[in-house]
């Protein structure tokens, strides 16, 4: 054997030995997902081969199945009771670090489950408690307390490749929180596993799943994988309007369809797209939890924003405005970048009025209540680096340090296909 034979060994050898080592790692630190249907990182075959589905059989019952403690209800059927609880766990568990906090009322929860063709699930973790009947009684009484909890929606998926394109639904994922108490416990393996099960059963037709990760990264190869960054406003001037020859439009329920075509057309420009039913967009846009604005050449639509109400306090009194998306059809980047900036103090500095979405008692069926006014307080501008937020981002960060710099990434559950460049990926959920 000559000398560049053996080199050639040892090199393989090496590279098998760390494939192994990477895969027992992963087995060992994430036990639960390294029984999932994903796309490992040590999954060879599929780094050459984009399979698709994993899994083309239902999910069966295994170890992480907990059908005594987990209850999946289809959105419309959620109680008051479960969803009181569920509110309250999400804003006391969900993110609490330092002086940030996520805090969303009912209103910025429950349209997101609006409008779609396919079910939507909520998933609770309970667990038998006893409390006590009376602060001078001996006697307890059996309750039950939510310690965790998930959701799920549809969204559409268009993959574009070439002549052989593919479409599909998919659930995405959300709202995975354990009370704080119960955490490293299998809870949370024991929710998604539950979850997972019960939402195959009933949803037959939706196979796949997307979910979203910040900060701590999994063993997963992801969908796309990018930084978001996070800016204090406070020192930050608004802008003069943009040239006369164009025109900035917030979208409504009643403009929308100039958004719909204008995605349409410009979908060549990303290989992938993930959008819900239009249905629910209206209605994310009509309870202000997300703001569109579009700018408009001739009565054309050139570029679209996409911002969500985040509900994430910074610090008391600075939510976060997030830019999750964008799309530039053809301005320069200078007038991309104003009409961002323009399009973001229009919405910090506006007054609005949300109809709140209730779920009826009597008829499970939701219903608007009372109007509630407010003055935004959006102190703190968060942009992820997908789509074309990558023009905006490179220009703030030539005046402006980031307070937050954070790893994200989409990951596919029970489907594989290579990841795609944040740039060429948009995804409005």
């Amino acid at each position: 054997m000559n000398h560049v034979a053996k080199i050639t060994l040892i090199l393989l050898g090496s590279i098998i030995a760390l494939i192994i080592i990477f895969m027992i790692y992963v087995k060992i630190k994430y036990r639960f997902w390294s029984i999932q249907p994903v796309f490992h990182f040590y999954d060879i075959y599929y780094w050459f081969f984009s399979v698709g589905i994993i899994r083309h059989e239902l999910p069966e019952k295994n170890k992480f199945c907990n059908f005594e403690n987990v209850e999946t209800v289809i959105s419309t059927k959620v109680k008051d009771y479960q969803f009181a609880k569920f509110l309250n766990l999400v804003r006391g568990h969900f993110l609490h670090n330092d002086e940030n906090e996520f805090l969303p009322k009912q209103c910025n929860v429950m349209p997101y489950f609006i409008g779609h063709n396919s079910p939507c699930f909520f998933s609770f973790y309970w667990e038998n408690v006893l409390l006590q009947d009376s602060p001078l009684s001996t006697s307890t009484i059996e309750d039950r307390k939510l310690i965790g909890c998930i959701t799920s929606r549809p969204l559409h998926v268009k993959i574009n490749n070439g002549n052989k394109d593919a479409f599909f639904d998919a659930h995405y994922i959300d709202y995975l929180c354990v009370d704080k108490h119960s955490r490293k416990k299998g809870v949370a393996a024991q929710i998604i596993q539950t979850h997972e099960y019960n939402q195959s059963h009933i949803a037959k037709q939706i196979q796949i799943g997307i979910f979203k990760r910040e900060d701590s990264l999994i063993g997963i190869v992801p969908l796309t994988v990018y930084p978001t960054y996070g800016f204090s406003m406070r020192k930050w001037n608004a802008l003069t309007n943009l040239p006369a020859d164009v025109t900035l439009l917030e979208c409504n329920p009643q403009n929308l369809y100039y958004l719909h075509d204008f995605v349409k057309r410009q979908s060549s420009l990303f290989d992938i797209t993930i959008m819900p039913e239009f249905t629910n967009i209206v209605e994310l846009v009509k309870t202000h939890n997300i703001y569109i604005y579009m700018i408009l050449k001739d009565d054309e639509v050139m570029a679209a924003y996409f911002f969500r109400k985040s509900c994430v306090y910074i610090r008391k009194d600075e939510q976060a405005l997030t830019c999750f998306a964008s799309i530039n059809g053809g301005l320069k980047n200078d007038l991309f970048i104003h009409g961002y900036k323009v399009s973001l103090w229009k919405i910090r500095n506006s007054t609005e009025s949300i109809k709140s979405t209730l779920i009826s008692k009597e008829n499970e069926k939701r219903k608007g209540k009372k109007c509630v006014t407010f003055q935004n307080h959006y102190n703190f501008a968060v942009v992820e680096n997908i789509s074309h937020n990558d023009i905006i981002i490179k220009n703030l960060l030539l005046k402006t340090h980031p307070e937050i710099i954070s790893p994200t990434a989409y990951f596919f559950y029970n489907f594989v296909y290579s990841s795609f460049k944040p740039k060429r990926v948009f995804i409005l959920n």
